[in-house]
């Protein structure tokens, strides 16, 4: 599988764990925002992955 359709699929399986995760707090009537929290920082996670990927293919 390609690096581009490797960061595809774990884009897809992020939403889909917030929004999942989303589900589960709206159910036990936990305040909302915690999902975009939880989003925000994966997302910046998935972009410090892909940095630190894109420098050492550069490199290497």
């Amino acid at each position: 599988m390609s690096e581009r359709g490797i960061g595809t699929v774990r884009l897809a399986a992020l939403i889909i764990a917030t929004l999942l995760a989303l589900f589960v707090i709206l159910l036990l009537g936990l305040p909302a925002w915690q999902p975009v929290l939880f989003f925000l920082v994966g997302m910046a996670m998935l972009g410090h992955v892909a940095g630190h990927r894109r420098r050492t293919a550069i490199s290497a």
